[in-house]
């Protein structure tokens, strides 16, 4: 049998590079570090600070964009004014009717403290460690893909059962056994193993972890939006797992060779025995040939973007664990000389994920789960000169 080679993963990407094209790209800050330098807790709608990106939306509540069956929000000290924020949580079962958007978001509320304070307190963040733990799929999880390759998977399954069985018959009469050729028999069984476990090895590919850059929003709030991260992984992973599997089956096809040379039709009394087994031959390798022709229509289908494994695997998302951590988060410039603002004061972090990249302020009154914190504000470095202009002789904190 002929051997097709045509690399199917190039042509994937050059498609999805094509589909994808239009598609607008969040900005990606290049920094490290983020710094914000204005106060927390006024909205700023018609500001644009270079380097941070504006988030418009037509007011939505957590409530229309969640994510998450239940959020998890801790925020650890790290040091002073210095915290480890983390949301986490279980994805909504209908997480895919919510859009393709992943974005997780922060708001420290610092309303507790100052207006003075607040107006000169800066944000750095660190960049943020997202990772997406999906349970293991069954191919009843990825219905689309399921019935593209059900009836090959049956077929091929089926095939390799009719093999094993004419090679026991070729091998049955010793008379014969000199005249007989098996090639293939042993990839082709592997092949058809690997395409009836590949749930599994789909879901050994679907774990998710990477650090993505963090924007401050302009009302304050901590944005890492994975969106295109996570979609890309998930659909990257899978179609190079199934073109994977389909291809090695296609080899394993091909490579298939059974055969009664042509002496075996001389010995005395097995004509009759040779015809036969010459008829189960062409039977499975005509099935092989014809098997061979519906898996390539398939990989096809893959690489040329008929075959849509979206929807899949915006379902296979609803079986997962959301995390996202900002290992850093200080706030700096926490100062005053005012004695009453000087201590430790409380404040709270609130988070989700979310649905959504456009961030407002409706959307952030509505977030509930939250942790506290506790804020150290100190005296300014200014503050003794101005105790001293107002009360000479008087060295410490204006009242």
């Amino acid at each position: 049998m002929s051997k097709k080679n045509f690399d199917y993963k190039r042509r994937l990407n050059i498609h999805n590079k094509r589909r994808k094209g239009y598609i607008r790209k969040t900005a990606a800050v290049a920094a490290t570090t983020l710094i914000l330098s204005f106060p927390l807790t006024t909205a700023l709608n018609n500001l644009n600070v270079p380097g941070f990106e504006n988030h418009y939306v037509n007011a939505a509540t957590l409530a229309e964009v969640n994510l998450l069956q239940s959020t998890n929000v801790t925020a650890t000290a790290n040091d002073t004014n210095d915290f480890a924020l983390e949301v986490s949580g279980q994805s909504l079962a209908n997480l895919e009717l919510l859009g393709p958007d992943r974005v997780a978001v922060f708001q420290l509320d610092l309303s507790g403290l100052s207006q003075e304070v607040q107006d000169q307190i800066e944000i750095v963040a660190s960049d943020a460690n997202v990772s997406v733990d999906l349970t293991a799929v069954t191919m009843d999880d990825l219905p689309v893909l399921n019935n593209a390759i059900g009836g090959i998977t049956s077929t091929a399954t089926g095939l390799v059962a009719d093999v094993l069985s004419t090679v026991d018959k070729l091998l049955d009469n010793a008379l014969l056994r000199p005249f007989v050729t098996i090639e293939g028999v042993d990839e082709l069984s592997g092949a058809v193993d690997a395409l009836n476990n590949l749930d599994q090895a789909i879901s050994d590919v679907l774990q998710y972890n990477i650090t993505q850059a963090v924007t401050i929003g302009e009302n304050g709030e901590l944005i890492v939006d994975f969106s295109d991260g996570l979609g890309q992984h998930l659909e990257t992973a899978v179609n190079d797992v199934v073109i994977q599997t389909l291809e090695n089956l296609v080899t394993a096809l091909n490579g298939l060779n059974l055969e009664l040379l042509p002496g075996a039709s001389d010995i005395p009394l097995l004509g009759q025995l040779v015809q036969t087994l010459n008829g189960l031959i062409n039977g499975v390798l005509g099935t092989a040939t014809d098997l061979v022709g519906e898996v390539t229509g398939v990989l096809d289908q893959l690489t040329d973007g008929v075959l849509d494994l979206s929807t899949d695997l915006a379902h296979v998302q609803a079986l997962g664990n959301f995390t996202v951590s900002i290992p850093s988060v200080k706030v700096n410039n926490a100062n005053s000389c005012t004695i009453g603002d000087v201590g430790e004061q409380g404040a709270q972090v609130k988070g989700a994920i979310v649905s959504t990249n456009a961030i407002d302020l409706t959307l952030l009154s509505s977030l509930d789960a939250s942790d506290d914190i506790t804020v150290t504000v100190e005296e300014g470095e200014d503050c003794s000169l101005l105790a001293e202009q107002h009360n000479p002789g008087y060295d410490s904190l204006a009242i």
